[in-house]
């Protein structure tokens, strides 16, 4: 005798959970909740059939040959499990990402304020940006572009840890790997207001928002759009 299908189901939730290392708090969110939604309303289906009819041990499709309800079920699970599994990778970071929220902060379109480079000021209240289109810094997801009036003149992917004191920032190429073009920062969001420390590609990460001369150190100071 086969137990309802929705006790079935209930245990290829948590041979999902398992084989994903799914703990009892994680939310699924996007398609991967569908997907779950989805996979219950059948499970709904299937137990009233079973109710109605518990001598019916097998299902028939058309003219194909039909499948015991046991095998059925078999691969109701790994389905589950394999959609489950690629849907959640395709949703990306969850809303309990830590760094999510400071990832929709930063989008949009930002104006420098004020900008100091190894110990240098070139921008500040007192030294303006020099005439002619002005250069934008823009977050758009994890992509990064300088754009000066609407040309873009250099982009690549950026990373954040938003966990760490003071929180990180990895500025990197295109390819979005590490590696001798990248350069390691801090930062720090306020309102409208974006400030960040970058060290020089391939050097140690700042520890502080200061740029003293001989440090390569790009102290900047951003306003929304």
């Amino acid at each position: 005798m086969y137990a309802s299908s929705l006790v079935q189901m209930e245990e290829l939730l948590v041979m999902a959970a398992a084989v994903h290392g799914l703990g009892p708090n994680t939310r699924l969110t996007g398609n991967a909740n569908k997907v779950v939604g989805q996979a219950l309303q059948w499970a709904g289906q299937m137990d009233e059939v079973l109710t109605a009819r518990p001598s019916q041990l097998s299902l028939s499709f058309g003219g194909e040959e039909s499948v015991s309800l046991k095998g059925y079920l078999m691969k109701a699970v790994w389905f589950l499990i394999l959609t489950t599994g690629a849907l959640m990778a395709a949703d990306g970071p969850s809303k309990d990402d830590p760094s999510k929220g400071d990832l929709d902060k930063l989008r949009g379109t930002w104006l420098t304020v004020s900008l100091v480079n190894n110990g240098k000021t070139l921008v500040d209240e007192k030294t303006p940006p020099k005439e002619g289109p002005s250069t934008k810094l823009v977050y758009d997801g994890k992509t990064w572009m300088i754009k000066v009036g609407d040309k873009t003149v250099a982009s690549g992917v950026f990373k954040i840890d938003s966990t760490k004191k003071p929180k990180e920032i990895d500025i990197m190429d295109e390819s979005g790997v590490k590696n001798d073009k990248t350069k390691l920062g801090i930062y720090e969001l306020k309102g409208d207001t974006y400030k960040y420390c970058l060290g020089p590609a391939g050097k140690p990460r700042p520890t502080d928002f200061t740029s003293k001369e001989g440090s390569g150190h790009s102290l900047g100071v951003s306003k929304r759009e």
